[in-house]
């Protein structure tokens, strides 16, 4: 097999997929499903070889169900993955900032807002 991602159908059978010309495919000894939700563990599966992407598909919209691959893959990418350093999150936020400080509520029925809007929140409800 080449390092390809076949993109099958799910069926009642967990381990039995239908592929795009009907034919239906049992998973290969040996190969696990690794379920959807972390994308850069995907992504590192995929690249150490051959796996079978599930899509269910339900009107116009697709769902992944997992990806099937070589367990041997899986736990490698998930080895890599723990001992890879973490990413400090946040981006451009992560920069430190003044933030604009929050005025006061003005009445009961006004939420906590920053000061420049605090005059026009305050106009809205007649004050």
């Amino acid at each position: 097999m080449s390092h390809e991602t076949l993109v099958l159908a799910p069926t009642s059978e967990p381990t039995v997929f239908v592929a795009p010309d009907g034919a239906r495919r049992s998973a290969p000894l040996g190969w696990a499903c690794l379920p959807p939700g972390d994308a850069g563990l995907t992504r590192r599966v995929k690249e150490l070889g051959p796996s079978w992407a599930i899509i269910e598909k339900k009107g116009r919209k697709a769902f992944s169900n997992g990806l099937w691959a070589p367990r041997e893959n899986i736990e490698r990418a998930r080895a890599d993955d723990d001992a890879a350093p973490k990413r400090k999150r946040g981006g451009y936020r992560a920069v430190d900032k003044p933030r604009r400080a929050l005025a006061p509520p003005i009445c009961d029925r006004c939420p906590r807002v920053p000061n420049l809007q605090g005059a026009d929140e305050a106009r809205r409800h007649g004050h």
